[in-house]
């Protein structure tokens, strides 16, 4: 299974992307959206980034090498 490099996803995807995807409308600005998309769909932090680049239509920043 080829790796995701979950720093590119960080930076390249915003919370405001993923509050907007889940449709939630946010009291505050802080949290990270990986982990946030994970735990609202109960996934692994892995699969969740696959999932999230596919609700967003985005590449997956997979690793070329470990």
């Amino acid at each position: 299974m080829p790796g995701v490099d979950f720093n590119v996803l960080r930076a390249e995807i915003t919370m405001e992307q993923v509050l907007n995807q889940l449709g939630f409308q946010p009291t505050s600005r802080s949290g990270n959206q990986l982990e946030l998309w994970a735990a609202v769909n109960k996934l692994p932090v892995y699969e969740a980034s696959i999932d999230l680049c596919h609700a967003l239509r985005r590449e997956v920043p997979w690793i070329g090498r470990w």
